[in-house]
């Protein structure tokens, strides 16, 4: 059986579209009396092959038909009656049903067509075969539709997609781009105008997307509901006092509801930073916090909720609205297991971002509670293992290049000369701040966890160093030549390639700085302030090493340099700059002055 979708109440038993409706197989919707842009129909029915208008006629006796001009009845020998012919009805209902298509559903493009339903027995059809409509009657208007042949395009094949489209047709009585009988002024004006008139409910839309304040306040007192009413738009009348019911304590979420359910605007992006939220590493029986950022993209208006999955995760708040808002998630670990997988959940975001819950992944990896010999000892330990072993290579490396002098190596420290006092002088620094490293590393973080994470911050400081020892050297013989003329190839690749064995101090530094920050577990207050000292002295002792290597490096190459003829070289070139410069003012000066006050120049406007 057909469903029925009756615009106006009830439908007398025995009525044509009563008929359809029990006639017709499901997946047909029969809608009698719709009124189209404006235009009455007698009945429309949406099947899987096409859109059927039906036009209905209480003719009786003889019809006359021609195929220009009006159609003539003679009912029992009496005067002729003139009707106007269906072919030009059948034309105007087709165009209007396009019309109403273009507005409502672009992309949909299904056959019309238009069927003449003569209702009285009495009737009689003079001429047959004259196109559309095709003259049915009531008996065998249901076998004429249920047999015609399917579209090429299978455009109403889905059932969904029929039945909106009969919803629209019975409901929406002035479609997005039907002029109004009336317009609608908004309070706000144009650059010159008093106020901003529309006549299409596109316009309306349009102009309350780019100025929210007015459709909040024609939402707000009802005058935008009147006007689609007095439209005989009862679907969008309702729709309006339907939002303000339903969000009466926020007019900006009103407004945006509005505007998304009537199709005619895009939905705003949600952005989620971090787009899953990682825990990371935290000890058992501890809470875990992260701040998860909610930002909207494009146009609109975002609000919504937060749904955790799981009940040892908590978000705070609960609802938002705005753009951005930061929540606070939050992870028990009371009872989840300790394990070697992380536990997962999600925050299902419910937004007016999308029709469907949008979820942010929860990770969280429980761990238990490392021994005293495992922190005092075995993470230490790994720090300077792997420590030495960067430094120590390193410093052979730039011993076996001769960056550094042997001499002074040798005289100094007597740990040989050359390549191995430079790989043993640079490996114990390593060493020493890769074991202080391993000492502050978090309760919680395995050991290969943190020696990785230390390992890929320092190869990036080494690189940043080195890149910026270049540009260093590049910059000063560039913008000062005297003392750049003065630095040696041998000095400048020393610079480079020294600037490398000191990245273990910054990369040091930067991931406890880091560690602190993304450990998000609960801390015992008293802990930290005995930490700080520590800290503070390794930096500080590690920056005198730093400060008396440099010094010891680079006296060899410095004491080359002729202080006394580099000194006059840098003279010589400054006072020639600062001439330049006193020449140029001078001559700019005195153009401007003959500008101003010689009456020979020409004058201008």
């Amino acid at each position: 059986m057909a469903e029925l979708l009756a615009a106006k109440g009830w439908l007398a038993a025995g009525s044509v579209s009563a008929q359809l409706r029990d006639a017709l197989p499901d997946g047909y919707y029969v809608i009698p009396e719709p009124t189209v842009r404006g235009y009455p129909l007698d009945a429309i029915v949406v099947g899987p092959q096409a859109i059927f208008v039906l036009h209905l006629r209480d003719w009786a006796g003889d019809v006359i038909a021609v195929r220009r001009g009006p159609w003539r009845e003679r009912a029992n020998g009496g005067p002729e009656i003139a009707h106007p012919n269906p072919t030009d009805e059948a034309r105007e209902a087709t165009t209007v049903v396009r019309e109403f298509l273009k507005d409502e559903f672009p992309r949909l493009s299904p056959p019309i067509r238009n069927y003449l339903v003569l209702t009285n027995p009495s009737v009689r059809l003079v001429a047959m075969g004259m196109g559309e409509p095709i003259a049915m009657t009531p008996d065998t208007i249901a076998d004429a539709i249920a047999s015609t042949g399917p579209a090429d395009d299978g455009a109403l094949a889905d059932d969904e997609l029929r039945q909106s489209l009969a919803i629209a047709i019975r409901e929406r009585k002035l479609t997005t781009n039907q002029r109004a009988k009336k317009p609608f002024v908004f309070r706000s004006g144009d650059l010159l105008a008093s106020g901003t008139t529309v006549w299409t409910f596109r316009a309306a839309v349009k102009h309350m997307d780019r100025h929210p304040e007015d459709g909040m306040y024609h939402l707000r007192n009802g005058t935008l509901a009147e006007w689609l009413a007095s439209e005989g738009a009862d679907d969008l009348a309702a729709l309006a006092r339907e939002v303000m019911r339903q969000r009466a304590s926020d007019d900006r979420m009103a407004l945006e509801s509005f505007l998304l359910a009537t199709g005619l605007v895009r939905r705003p992006r949600l952005i989620a930073k971090p787009a899953l939220v990682n825990c990371g590493y935290v000890l058992s029986g501890e809470h875990a916090y992260r701040t998860l950022r909610l930002t909207k993209g494009g146009r609109g208006f975002l609000f919504g909720s937060l749904q955790p999955s799981h009940n040892w995760i908590r978000v705070e708040p609960r609802d938002f609205s705005g753009s951005p808002t930061r929540v606070m998630v939050s992870v028990n670990t009371e009872s989840l297991p300790i394990d070697r997988v992380r536990s997962g959940g999600e925050i299902r975001v419910t937004s007016s971002a999308s029709t469907v819950p949008i979820e942010i992944p929860v990770r969280v990896r429980v761990m238990g509670m490392p021994s005293r010999v495992n922190r005092f000892f075995v993470r230490p330990l790994a720090g300077l293992i792997v420590g030495g072993a960067i430094g120590g290579g390193l410093g052979h490396l730039l011993g076996s290049w001769g960056a550094f002098s042997a001499p002074w190596v040798t005289g100094v420290f007597g740990w040989g000369a050359g390549a191995l006092g430079t790989a043993i002088l640079i490996g114990l620094f390593w060493a020493l701040l890769g074991a202080f490293r391993g000492f502050m590393q978090p309760l919680a973080w395995p050991v290969s966890y943190a020696v990785w994470r230390w390992l890929l911050r320092t190869i990036g400081w080494m690189a940043a160093l080195a890149l910026l020892a270049a540009v260093a050297m590049w910059v000063l013989s560039w913008a000062y030549p005297p003392a750049g003329g003065a630095i040696s190839d041998a000095m400048r690749f020393t610079a480079i390639m020294v600037a490398p064995a000191f990245a273990v101090l910054p990369a040091v530094m930067g991931e406890i700085r880091s560690s602190r920050a993304e450990t998000s577990t609960t801390t015992a207050p008293e802990e930290r302030p005995r930490r700080r000292p520590l800290v503070t002295v390794v930096v500080c002792v590690a920056l005198l090493f730093v400060l008396a290597l440099s010094l010891r490096i680079f006296r060899p190459t410095i004491e080359t340099v002729d202080v006394e003829a580099s000194t006059a070289t840098a003279q010589e070139w400054t006072e020639k700059g600062w001439v330049q410069l006193e020449t140029g003012l001078n001559d700019l000066i005195d153009r401007v002055m003959l500008r101003l006050y010689d009456r020979r120049a020409p004058s201008g406007g």
